[in-house]
């Protein structure tokens, strides 16, 4: 049973999403419209498996309704662009899963924040992960550009920079992902990996 705090975030993650099918955005609700939204502590801000969302209800509490639509979009890309199937055989190559997630993030948020719409239904928190120059590369290709600028993994769940996308590779209830929906960590070389202005987050 959830308690009145995460009921409300709930109802209002939930608002928003029904809001986003209303102002046109129809591929984001055929993506997540039935899913499950369910509070988790032990991720920093928003994920999804493809099955369930789940959100850190103090976050979700510190962003504005702009930024949950933002972060929605943000989940249903990760679903629709299959990225929870693409990590593996990145991670079957040696590729480090923080690299993977970040690079993911990047990916995402450029078409986001790049989007017609960007501000006016939807917005991203300040401090997301984006760089204009990645705008329409592949995952493999930001890797590659992240590593040849010295790419320093972080070591341990603090350090994760982007989110998971998908509750780390096994998805087990257990897993402490670290990382949460739209990045702001340590990534090695942070000078100008974060979104430039923000969108008034707190």
């Amino acid at each position: 049973m959830f308690e009145a705090r995460e009921e409300e975030q709930v109802k209002r993650i939930k608002y928003c999403r029904v809001k986003l099918l209303r102002k046109g955005h129809v591929g984001t609700h055929t993506l997540m419209g039935g899913l499950p939204i369910i509070p988790r502590y032990n991720i920093s801000t928003f994920a999804t498996d493809g099955q369930i969302i789940y959100a850190n209800i103090d976050y979700a509490e510190s962003i504005s309704q702009l930024e949950v639509a933002g972060i929605l979009m943000h989940e249903a890309f990760h679903i629709g662009l299959e990225h929870n199937v693409r990590v593996i055989p990145l991670l079957e190559k040696g590729v480090s899963e923080p690299l993977i997630q970040t690079a993911l993030d990047y990916v995402v948020n450029a078409m986001i924040i790049e989007s017609s719409n960007y501000g006016v239904d939807f917005a991203l928190p300040e401090g997301c992960l984006y760089k204009p120059k990645y705008s329409g590369w592949s995952a493999e290709n930001v890797i590659k550009d992240l590593l040849d600028q010295g790419w320093d993994d972080p070591s341990g769940p603090e350090g994760y920079p982007g989110p998971s996308g998908y509750p780390g590779p096994s998805g087990s209830e257990g897993d402490d992902e670290g990382g949460g929906m739209v990045g702001g960590g340590d990534s090695g070389d942070n000078s100008d990996d974060q979104q430039e202005g923000g969108s008034g987050q707190e």
